[in-house]
């Protein structure tokens, strides 16, 4: 865990304590026989709060603290607990806006670099648990932005690139194949666990033609993609055959 999560959890963990400390002072009141009165509500008495909130104490909390005073501390808060980015819109009462709406609103900038670190977390952790890049692919909507490239031409497919590559959803994905592919790489000096699978069973001529496309654009050195196409022993008239090996050679 990093270290700045460690002194966000020691910090929740502390405030928590002492709220919790006073607010049990603040609900029990003794009347003039000496009996105490609780007057603090249970979650049956009513009130918002939602599932995760009822079920994490800490969530709990930080859901009533000042949004003036805590908003960065409770945004950490929900970045650990991966709450999608609608979820933040909503309690940074930004639900249902659109357009120039949504991006005057005061809440927006915090939104765009929730959406960023939470993406980041998320590739890392697929990443590191050897999901392929044709999951990605996939899970951002490239699938269906080109549903089927079975049969197509070695330029058809390059037209559909091209009409793809700009895309938010493409570049989703680039960051994906970027970070697994520096995963991969740095385990090809491990004898014990050295990965000998790079694509995905179901992947597509399109996506190993993207990502063909991504190792030009990132300088991945020759003897790395010979590896991922398994091409270490092929003779120069090999890898000339090898279309996808040839395009990452002379990429368009």
């Amino acid at each position: 865990m990093r270290l700045y999560r460690i002194l966000l959890l020691t910090l929740v963990t502390l405030l928590v304590s002492k709220t919790t400390a006073e607010i049990i002072n603040k609900a029990n009141v003794t009347d003039c026989n000496g009996r105490s009165l609780q007057l603090a509500k249970t979650p049956d008495d009513g009130g918002p709060m939602d599932s995760s909130e009822r079920a994490n104490p800490i969530s709990k909390f930080l859901s009533k603290i000042n949004d003036k005073v805590l908003v960065p501390l409770k945004i950490e808060w929900w970045l650990e607990l991966g709450k999608p980015v609608d979820d933040l819109k909503k309690k940074l009462g930004m639900a249902g806006l659109t357009g120039n709406a949504l991006v005057r609103h005061k809440n927006y900038p915090r939104l765009v670099r929730y959406a960023r670190k939470l993406e980041e977390n998320t590739i890392w952790t697929l990443v590191h648990r050897d999901i392929s890049t044709y999951y990605w692919w996939n899970r951002v909507g490239l699938n269906r932005m080109v549903p089927d490239t079975e049969g197509m031409t070695t330029n058809e497919l390059k037209a559909q690139l091209y009409r793809i590559k700009d895309t938010k959803e493409f570049q989703s994905y680039k960051r994906y194949a970027i970070a697994f592919d520096d995963y991969i790489i740095g385990l090809f000096g491990s004898g014990y666990n050295r990965p000998t699978k790079f694509f995905d069973e179901n992947t597509t001529p399109l996506e190993k033609m993207a990502r063909a496309k991504i190792w030009r654009e990132t300088n991945r050195r020759k003897s790395d993609v010979k590896e991922f196409f398994n091409l270490e022993r092929a003779s120069e008239d090999q890898l000339r055959l090898n279309k996808y090996y040839a395009l990452y050679f002379r990429y368009l």
